[in-house]
């Protein structure tokens, strides 16, 4: 009988590290998107995204997060006027930019949703869509030259150490 409850013991202790050691990705995240602005204007990209994230909010599946951003944005809108009228242009609590590579580059940030991920890449302007695990920087002795690597994901990250 004890060896019994010992066996019993040791299966359910191997099941709930399985199960525990079974990290469950979430489905919506931050994503470094390139994009070529060469033949549309910056500010046109930043409005098709936005609103393609907007028309497809139900594909979300942590709609609390997805609200929460909206919020904080529209709270943090309100203490950074000045902010935002130097970047009127680029008014999305969902699509930021990041950097200009050159003067047809752009990395931006959107928090996507895996359904919306295929959408993203499909445009014809994106070159690259990845989970938000880039860093970008600029090599301070030569401000052409643009250094991007691999990170460690921050958990719960909303914006990226870029």
């Amino acid at each position: 009988m004890k060896l019994f409850n010992v066996l019993l013991c040791v299966i359910t202790l191997l099941i709930s590290v399985v199960y525990a050691a079974k990290k469950k990705e979430p489905a919506d995240d931050f994503y470094i998107v390139t994009v070529n602005n060469t033949e549309s204007d910056l500010s046109k990209i930043v409005e098709e995204i936005h609103t393609l994230i907007i028309d497809n909010k139900d594909t979300y599946e942590d709609q609390e997060a997805f609200e929460e951003i909206e919020k904080d944005y529209e709270e943090e809108k309100e203490k950074s006027r000045e902010l935002i009228l130097m970047m009127k242009d680029f008014d999305s609590p969902y699509v930021n930019v990041v950097a200009h590579i050159n003067d047809d580059i752009t990395v931006l940030q959107s928090y996507l949703s895996k359904k919306l991920v295929p959408k993203v890449k499909e445009k014809k302007y994106v070159i690259s869509c990845n989970k938000e695990n880039l860093s970008v920087s600029i090599d301070e002795t030569n401000n052409s030259t643009v250094v991007i690597s691999p990170t460690s994901p921050t958990k719960n990250s909303k914006t990226s150490g870029i």
